[in-house]
């Protein structure tokens, strides 16, 4: 598994070149005081800190300060189960000619904020421009939760930085499934018409006595 680094002079957390966990067996870890430098700008990066059990099932966090705690997003299985229940939950409202979709909107809003806190503010970012459409919205939330449960299914965890790329990706895959012709195809001009008729006048509309 990756180990991490983050750089105070530009915020860019990147996987380290010099270090990795091995979790082939069953081990403890201690890691402090370890730098490398910054690939985004080249001034000097801290790797994570802390103490860690590694064990071929995943990583365990046992201590580590809170920005080690940031560069690592993983799930524990009780979470990807609650993400996976609300899932299965949205697919059955979806195919419910009935459902309210801003309720399942909202609870899968929820279960994202609850179990994985640092996808919300990606959440707040992209939640205004799509939630005029919320069939639109709802798929792309239910494939972003899909997504976050597949790429920390081993146990292993992935960089802020990496999450907020896929998740990136996700956002154009799905807009792109939505309205393929939108994006590549120019807006044809407006055909030539002649005005519409104007309507008649109040005169000559007809009477109860005109046949």
């Amino acid at each position: 598994m990756p180990v991490y680094a983050h750089c105070d002079n530009c915020g860019h957390d990147f996987e380290s070149w010099g270090l990795a966990f091995d979790e082939s067996v069953d081990s403890t870890v201690n890691l402090g005081g370890n730098a490398e430098t910054c690939p985004n700008c080249g001034h000097v990066a801290r790797i994570m800190e802390g103490k860690y059990n590694l064990s071929p099932e995943g990583m365990e966090i046992v201590d580590a300060p809170q920005w080690s705690r940031d560069l690592i997003i993983r799930l524990s299985p009780k979470q990807r189960h609650r993400l996976s229940t609300t899932v299965q939950w949205a697919q059955t409202q979806a195919s419910n000619p009935n459902a309210d979709d801003a309720r399942t909107a909202r609870a899968l809003e929820k279960s994202i904020e609850q179990n994985v806190p640092a996808v919300k503010p990606w959440l707040e970012r992209f939640r205004s421009p799509e939630s005029g459409n919320l069939a639109g919205w709802l798929s792309l939330l239910i494939a972003v939760i899909t997504l976050i449960i597949t790429v920390t299914s081993g146990g292993d965890g992935i960089s802020g930085d990496e999450l907020e790329r896929i998740l990136d990706e996700t956002v154009r895959a799905v807009q792109s499934e939505q309205s393929p012709a939108t994006l590549a195809t120019p807006t044809p001009p407006e055909p030539t018409t002649q005005p519409p008729m104007p309507p008649p006048e109040v005169t000559e509309l007809p009477t109860p006595d005109t046949h």
